[in-house]
């Protein structure tokens, strides 16, 4: 058995990740939490598994020329963004979707309101 720090850890075992889904499950995916400096938990259910999604897609690349002056988007494949074929929501997008989007007064009282709605259909949102 290795050590780290004087605590026991098993083999590193690598595994391929074949998908942006994978690596953000890597990262904790729906069981994203957070810790602070002294070890003790401090949010659960947070959103640093997309954070470190995008990271990873905006900081992994192939240079085309080396050549030129100053590396940009043009000049740089980003791998890891041409993989992304699921649904990759802000933060914005995640907390504003189940927000209420009607008048709770009127939704009670006034027989004329006319209540608004969405639907959301998952489909295409990956596995």
């Amino acid at each position: 058995m290795k050590t780290l720090e004087g605590k026991k850890v098993g083999d590193m075992v690598f595994k391929p990740i074949n998908s942006n889904w994978e690596l953000w499950n890597v990262f904790g995916g729906a069981y994203s939490c957070h810790f602070d400096d002294n070890h003790k938990l401090t949010s659960v259910n947070d959103e640093n598994s997309f954070k470190m999604v995008n990271y990873v897609m905006n900081h992994t690349g192939k240079v085309i020329n080396e050549n030129l002056p100053k590396w940009d988007q043009s000049n740089v494949v980003q791998i890891v963004k041409h993989s992304q074929i699921d649904m990759m929501p802000t933060t914005e997008a995640v907390k504003y979707g189940p927000a209420n989007i009607n008048d709770v007064k009127k939704v009670f009282s006034d027989d004329s309101y006319t209540l608004t709605y969405m639907e959301v259909f998952s489909d295409d949102m990956g596995e």
